[in-house]
């Protein structure tokens, strides 16, 4: 009996790992532009967007764009999930946002972005999205910034998502020309564990325990 109680505790064990492990994935990579200062502008008249779908939950750690560092060192930009307006962001629908550098090689495009390293109250690492469809913005703010970045990102990535749109004026507008590059890492979401799983580890501790009771009182 104790052995198959131990076998029970172990395999729940094995499986409850299973289920709670998460593994860090690049979900999105359209893979960069050219090395080139051609593209299309980004600065505060202009910023630029793209749409992409999450087949499941993602805790989103990692947001990049393919960008022209003309001595821009230094200089700041935005980089914002919105969710789906249909064929452009919902503007009315701000799910995150937050600032980057640019940062890489003078004289040449590179992956600009950031980490998203904040932890939620339970120890998940990022921005949670549910399975979906939504749209990443490279944006200009220039009520965050001192100095804020007038570049551009080079176009056409290797892989370009479907849709784009870029914001005139404040206002997003659907275009089939702009192709930039985006780059998205992400840890799946743990999935609630199946009752059947728990049920098997619960019962392997309980057995687990009464066999050190018993051993106790011998």
């Amino acid at each position: 009996m104790k052995t198959k109680l131990l076998a029970g505790f172990a395999a729940g064990l094995f499986l409850f790992g299973a289920v709670c492990q998460s593994q860090a994935d690049t979900l999105i990579d359209t893979g960069p532009g050219p090395d080139n200062a051609f593209g299309y502008t980004l600065s505060t008249n202009q910023w630029l967007a793209a749409e992409f779908d999450l087949d499941q939950d993602y805790y989103i750690t990692g947001l990049y764009g393919w960008m022209w560092n003309s001595g821009n060192t230094g200089q700041n930009f935005t980089i914002s999930i919105y969710g789906d307006g249909g064929n452009v962001p919902d503007a009315a629908n701000l799910l995150y946002s937050n600032g980057g550098t640019i940062a890489g090689t003078e004289g040449h495009a590179n992956w600009e972005g950031y980490e998203i390293t904040w932890t939620d109250p339970v120890g998940n690492t990022g921005q949670f999205l549910n399975a979906g469809t939504y749209w990443i913005a490279f944006e200009l703010r220039t009520n965050n910034y001192s100095n804020p970045y007038d570049g551009l990102m080079p176009d056409p990535a290797q892989n370009p998502l479907g849709n784009v749109a870029f914001n005139d004026s404040g206002t997003w507008t659907t275009t089939p020309d702009l192709a930039i590059g985006v780059r998205i890492n992400g840890d799946p979401a743990a999935p609630v564990p199946e009752p059947a799983t728990m049920l098997l580890f619960g019962t392997g501790l309980v057995g687990l325990a009464g066999s050190r009771w018993r051993k106790k009182r011998k």
